[in-house]
């Protein structure tokens, strides 16, 4: 009979993704960020990769990333402990998805059988009324560790 104990259960391929999008006003890049958690090896990989606006991200996993960064497992395990306290019945009753001018935000968490994708416009814009901060503090971490800044 195959079994397998909590702490094998818990080592399982798991990746993170960040999708951040301006809107078509705005000439600027797509940014797309891949945190990549192998049950394995001591440290996890991000892989970074920008398109121009006009650009489709249909085929980005043919496309070379920009960068990789390593960065270690309980640095990982932080970004996925905040992932998983986010309160995705409020996130998804409340419509964050739709917007004017500015930039649209995906984040995408899960393992290779299951996902959960949440989208959001313009995080940064009334963050506390429309309860993203901790949908905010997820990118961010996301978007710190990419050394790509954070969103303002």
């Amino acid at each position: 009979m195959f079994s397998q104990d909590a702490s094998e259960i818990n080592e399982i391929f798991k990746k993170i993704e960040l999708l951040i999008e301006h809107d078509r006003r705005i000439i600027d890049k797509k940014v797309h960020i891949t945190i990549y958690n192998r049950p394995k090896p001591k440290s996890s990989e991000i892989f970074v990769r920008t398109l121009d606006a006009d650009d489709d991200f249909k085929h980005w996993v043919r496309i070379a990333p920009d960068y990789t960064i390593k960065i270690s497992k309980s640095e990982c395990k932080n970004i996925e402990e905040q992932i998983l306290s986010m309160d995705f019945n409020t996130f998804i009753k409340l419509n964050n998805s739709i917007g004017m001018h500015g930039y649209k935000c995906q984040l995408t968490y899960g393992d290779m059988m299951s996902s959960i994708s949440l989208n959001a416009w313009k995080p940064t814009s009334k963050t506390e009324e429309r309860q993203l901060h901790a949908y905010l503090k997820v990118c961010n971490m996301i978007l710190e560790k990419a050394e790509m800044g954070v969103l303002e």
